[in-house]
């Protein structure tokens, strides 16, 4: 303003081709260049500048969900908002909706999806996220694998399956078994816990294993076993 204070100026990046607009279409990023100003008698002046557009450094997506095999995973754009338009690909996972907002994905293996949009500026973004996919059998690992039957109510006296709640649409049955293959326990309605016992009688202290049958909170909602060992100790 204090070079040109008249405000009826044209620009240029060619010395040819002037426009009055405020965005100069023909700069060349990251080079030093030369800006044209013309002003309403026909005077030209000339500025040195130098464009650049610089990396976003600020996440454009996020992920919710699980990281487990066929299970619901889904990633959200931050600031949707912000957006004129976008589109998702990948080339490891099946994407069913390119242009949705928040992309819903059911990976059965690890991979990278990609993003890219334009801003309301004009500005393409670009962001990527990488997925590691645990598979189905690490489900086991959330749950406890000892209890004490004796432990007060407050602390962990039974086998409780409600970790994996986030993961599975419901649990249909659940069975113990001791180490010599014996089925000692079994239900198939809710609460899915087991305290120890093998119908009225408690059982010794010692490892025993369940099987648990649940529908997936996946695409199709199948039906899988899960297997674990548990630690009883008194």
């Amino acid at each position: 303003e204090s070079l040109f204070p008249e405000t009826n100026l044209s620009y240029s990046f060619d010395n040819i081709a002037f426009s009055s607009s405020e965005d100069i279409i023909g700069a060349n990023l990251n080079l030093k260049q030369t800006l044209f100003v013309r002003d309403s008698i026909g005077c030209t002046y000339t500025v040195p500048v130098k464009v650049e557009l610089q990396d976003s450094q600020t996440p454009v997506i996020k992920t919710s969900g699980s990281f487990v095999q066929s299970l619901l995973t889904t990633i959200l754009l931050i600031n949707e908002e912000q957006f004129l338009d976008f589109d998702w690909w990948s080339g490891d996972f099946e994407i069913d909706c390119s242009s949705c907002t928040n992309l819903m994905l059911y990976p059965n293996k690890s991979g990278k999806v990609f993003f890219k949009g334009t801003d309301s500026n004009g500005c393409l973004l670009t962001d990527s996220i990488e997925l590691s996919i645990e598979s189905l059998a690490s489900l086991t690992n959330q749950i406890p694998n000892i209890f004490d039957q004796n432990a007060t109510q407050n602390s962990n006296h039974f086998i409780d399956f409600s970790a994996i709640g986030e993961y599975v649409k419901e649990i249909t049955s659940l069975s113990i078994f001791d180490r010599y293959g014996n089925k000692i326990y079994t239900t198939s309605s809710s609460p899915f816990e087991w305290h120890g016992e093998s119908g009225s009688v408690n059982v010794a202290p010692g490892v025993y294993v369940y099987v648990l049958e649940v529908r997936l909170n996946d695409r199709n909602e199948s039906s899988h076993i899960l297997r674990g060992s548990i630690t009883l100790i008194k």
